[in-house]
């Protein structure tokens, strides 16, 4: 048996409460691109082992993650085989500077070079906002 208070910050989601990914009267839900990342309200309900000294359903912001479809493992692979070409920008829908890639043969390697460090970090995400899945 454990007690708490119903601080959300004095508990931890996954082993004293659970959260839906949406509450039943949201009505914007999520917006499939957002910057900054837009939140939306979660009802959290407190497991019945633990004893809580408040309401046993709350509600907390949690941002939003929405995925385009695009996956970081073949954008980096696309940024080590094609990169010269631009394909990569291409692929993660920075359609100008992968013309411009394209153009200039990879920046003579060095534009190739630096998105292979970007995509490999996660810097250079897909252009409409998206998370990689």
């Amino acid at each position: 048996v454990q007690f708490q208070d119903q601080q959300p910050t004095s508990l931890i989601m996954g082993v004293d409460y659970e959260c839906s990914n949406f509450t039943n009267n949201s009505t914007s839900m999520c917006p499939s691109v957002a910057t900054p990342p837009a939140l939306y309200l979660s009802q959290c309900r407190v497991f019945s082992h633990v004893k809580c000294l408040g309401k046993r359903i709350f509600f907390v912001q949690r941002p939003c993650s929405h995925t385009g479809g695009y996956k970081w493992s073949t954008a980096f692979i696309l940024s080590v085989l094609l990169g010269g070409l631009g394909i990569d920008r291409f692929y993660l829908l920075h359609w100008p500077t992968g013309l411009g890639k394209l153009l200039s043969f990879g920046g003579l390697g060095v534009w190739t070079l630096l998105d292979i460090l970007l995509i490999g970090t996660g810097f250079l995400k897909p252009s409409d906002g998206s998370l990689y899945e």
